[in-house]
């Protein structure tokens, strides 16, 4: 942890008391808040009922939260939430957000998706310009934020969004928050430098060389985007 950088665990779990120990543990390394992840849409994780699984059962989540958020005014550390805009459609968010209201969340973070568009269908973005009006808490928007043209769609629909949260977007290109805020675009010798230093940084962390290409597909595919006509390079 750095002085000067706020960091903010993620816990994924469906159980309170689980929450509530996972929290304690980070709160003794010196932790003062914590994102409880109700949006991951991956098959396994919404099968288990975590992640975006939880907004499948509103009653079961509000007992979740009313435990956790008992917990956390006891302990004194803070929860905000990263959330799916419903299971099948975010025409269930404004009941979903009916319910996180009656919590002090530090902050909601919306990815204005249903849990069935994955990462292939548009963001609502009338739906979360629409929720922006109508919660309480601080927001931050998440959802196909690749590029400045990403987010000028997002702020003309809803130009009272104020903190955004950028995922596969900055995983792809490094800098993109630098890019967003105005300033020079991703030159290719640090898109170079970034990789070396990251893969170096696994192998020094103890990883083996075939644990550490595991680790950098999974940044490829990624990057991916940031090249054209890559086929073939990607695969080989």
């Amino acid at each position: 942890r750095s002085a000067n950088l706020s960091v903010i665990p993620q816990i994924l779990a469906n159980n309170a008391t689980a929450f509530s120990i996972t929290a304690g543990k980070l709160q003794a390394l010196g932790f003062t808040e914590f994102n409880l992840n109700a949006g991951c849409p991956s098959g396994t994780v919404f099968a288990k009922h975590k992640g975006a699984g939880m907004l499948a059962d509103l009653p079961s989540l509000d007992a979740f939260l009313d435990q956790v958020f008992s917990e956390s005014e006891q302990k004194g550390y803070r929860i905000s939430i990263k959330t799916r805009m419903g299971v099948h459609s975010t025409q269930e968010f404004p009941a979903i957000l009916e319910l996180y209201s009656r919590y002090p969340l530090s902050r909601l973070i919306i990815h204005a998706r249903d849990r069935d568009g994955q990462y292939r269908s548009e963001p609502d973005l009338p739906g979360f310009s629409e929720a922006l009006k109508n919660c309480s808490c601080p927001v931050s928007y998440n959802g196909n934020l690749f590029s400045q043209n990403h987010l000028d769609r997002l702020l003309a629909c809803a130009p009272d969004t104020k903190s955004v949260m950028l995922g596969r977007g900055i995983i792809a290109n490094p800098a993109l928050a630098r890019t967003l805020s105005g300033r020079e675009p991703l030159q290719c010798q640090e898109l170079e430098q970034f990789h070396d230093t990251l893969l170096e940084g696994y192998l020094q962390g103890g990883l083996s060389s075939a644990f550490a290409v595991e680790r950098m597909k999974q940044i490829w595919y990624y990057m991916n985007s940031m090249f054209s006509d890559d086929k073939k390079e990607i695969k080989a």
